[in-house]
């Protein structure tokens, strides 16, 4: 096959060639078109339609010189916010969704027949830092523990007798830090967990199929699970204030589920906006939240009338360009920080930036 079919019946690039049958077709001149490429900076026309920024980084990565070529690491970010995936660096440093939280993990490799430094378990796979705001600002770990095989850690979230660490193969490891223990609990069927919450002694977790899993904390033992609880992959969850209430949304549909936390049930579903990706939800008051979208912050209030539940929405806060991963309250102060590489700072009564 032509590699670049828009130049098929090029004569500088192909010929024309007679089948058995007798039929001709267009074959491809290739030591031509290989001159072309390194040469002459022939390069594929890239069809209408396509997203801007893969438009960008196509371009990029055909570059003639080398060195101005983006790294894997700005290509695997950058298909990442265009596929609205969560993104892991290639170095595998993988930070907590729960800023809040001063925990990191940091996943680093090694050979199979060197011994993990200090860690837990066999000596092929991850070992993984976690460490405190001290580790942040450059302090040493405070303790390095070592994960058997090579799934990825993707999100850490720090209750009070424990971290939950999730990783991409579907695995929950919920880590002691007082005694150092792990304990390990797979999901059934294994799937990317997008999302994971605490409500009451419940830990909530959501996965790429829309399932949603419960867990107890205390006890570290499986609740319940609800298979499909939503079309598509469960992209954030959220407690309201009053923990009495799991949000979950559907960046696909522009979706959100309300879960009642006691009888583990659906109360209520809303539609705020055809399409629109709700990537992180923060509750500023029990009847007001901000939602973070694939560019836009915006705020809404929730209402009721006659029983029926009402969204409606209030300010759109514009400053990203791209996906905005997680919104946090500190004191009266809103930040975001979006795949475009900014931290926005809000008033949170004014909604200015």
């Amino acid at each position: 096959e032509a590699p670049f079919v828009e130049y098929e019946r090029d004569t500088r690039f192909s010929r024309l060639i007679s089948e058995e049958n007798g039929e001709q077709k267009w074959a491809p001149r290739m030591q031509v078109i290989k001159k072309a490429v390194m040469e002459d900076s022939l390069r594929p026309t890239i069809p209408s339609g396509t997203p801007p920024e893969i438009v960008d980084l196509l371009e990029k990565s055909w570059h003639q010189d080398p060195n101005m070529r983006p790294s894997f690491e700005t290509i695997c970010s950058t298909l990442a916010a265009v596929l609205n995936i969560p993104h892991v660096s290639i170095d595998q440093k993988v930070y907590s969704p729960v800023a809040d939280q001063t925990r990191r993990i940091t996943a680093t490799s090694h050979s199979p027949t060197t011994p993990p430094h200090d860690g837990l378990g066999e000596a092929d796979g991850h070992s993984y830092n976690i460490e405190g705001m001290g580790g942040i600002l450059g302090g040493k770990p405070i303790k390095k523990i070592k994960l058997d095989g090579t799934a990825t850690a993707i999100f850490a979230l720090e209750t009070g007798n424990g971290v939950w660490i999730t990783r991409d193969n579907g695995q929950i490891i919920i880590f002691n830090p007082k005694t150092h223990e792990m304990n390990v609990r797979h999901i059934i069927q294994p799937n990317f967990i997008f999302s994971i919450a605490q409500a009451k002694s419940q830990m909530w977790v959501g996965n790429e199929q829309g399932d949603l899993m419960i867990f107890d904390c205390i006890k570290f033992k499986f609740v319940t699970q609800m298979e499909r609880a939503q079309k598509s992959l469960v992209r954030a969850l959220c407690p309201t204030l009053l923990h009495d209430e799991m949000w979950s949304t559907d960046p696909q549909n522009g979706m959100i589920y309300s879960w009642d936390t006691d009888r583990k049930v659906l109360k209520w579903s809303k539609q705020l906006e055809a399409h629109l990706a709700i990537n992180c939800i923060l509750f500023l008051a029990e009847d007001y939240f901000w939602v973070g979208t694939d560019k836009d912050i915006i705020s809404f209030r929730l209402l009721s009338h006659e029983g029926e539940v009402i969204i409606k929405e209030g300010m759109r806060m514009k400053l990203h360009s791209r996906k905005i991963n997680k919104l946090l309250r500190i004191d009266d102060q809103i930040w975001s920080a979006s795949d475009d590489g900014k931290i926005g700072v809000w008033d949170a009564n004014t909604g200015q930036l």
